[in-house]
């Protein structure tokens, strides 16, 4: 049988498992809820586990836990998407896709803890330990959003680069807490809360951030990364009430 006939047979079923999982999502979501859901399940091919439960995938690593959780949030991944509830394991290669006045706290393996704000994407790409010899790195996706990085106590032992991606550029980690995200709407900020220090490099450049309480603002993919600047209590507040629990 040809693809494209065997494409018309399934086409609708593959409708109507989504149209039923609208109505059913509908039952108990307000209007932003059920859009983040409907975007999350679009991603997924319309498949859903509930209660934080892992469907099935070529590859199952956990890397951590869900430690905290306020409002709706999900977890997609390979075709899969479930709720993001306290305790639920957090897998290699999962997207978190947190909703309006969420929050959402992951603790690693490594007791580094990431927090995430309402509204925000952050894809778990890669997160490998290593050892004291070991070959381990991290990298982390924000595609919107918020979020802050505290790093565990694993940090030096992984062995290769701790770094974030984000559309305007790339933060790396050397053992350090520090907030990242969106306060303005083209315009991606990095602050340094405590520790050794982060880099933000992209194809126009790079800086540091060696000092408690600077941070820069990237702007555009085309133009260096500025040098670090103190920032004023206002603003560094406004970056932490984005990550803040109510």
């Amino acid at each position: 049988m040809h693809t494209d006939a065997l494409a018309r047979m399934t086409e609708p079923r593959s409708v109507f498992l989504r149209l039923a999982l609208a109505l059913s999502l509908a039952c108990f979501l307000s209007w932003p809820q059920l859009s983040l859901a409907a975007e999350a399940v679009e991603q997924a091919g319309g498949k859903q586990v509930g209660g934080g439960q892992i469907g099935g995938g070529p590859e199952t690593t956990t890397i951590g836990r869900v430690t905290r959780v306020q409002g709706t949030s999900f977890l997609v991944r390979g075709g899969t998407m479930r709720d993001v509830v306290l305790n639920a394991p957090v897998l290699r290669g999962e997207s978190v896709r947190t909703g309006p006045l969420a929050r959402v706290e992951l603790t690693m393996h490594d007791e580094t803890k990431l927090t995430l704000g309402a509204d925000t994407v952050f894809d778990l790409e890669r997160y490998d330990l290593g050892s004291q010899r070991g070959m381990g790195a991290v990298l982390l996706r924000l595609g919107k959003g918020a979020f802050r990085v505290a790093t565990g106590r694993l940090a030096a032992l992984r062995g290769g680069p701790f770094e974030v991606d984000t559309p305007l550029g790339t933060i790396g980690i050397r053992g350090t807490d520090f907030w990242g995200g969106y306060l303005g709407a083209e315009e991606i900020s990095v602050l340094l809360v405590s520790g050794a220090g982060v880099y933000i490099k992209n194809s126009a450049g790079a800086t540091e951030i060696v000092k408690p309480g600077y941070g820069v603002t990237l702007r555009s993919l085309d133009a260096p990364p500025p040098v670090a600047i103190l920032w004023g209590p206002e603003k560094a507040a406004r970056a932490f009430k984005t990550v803040s629990f109510d």
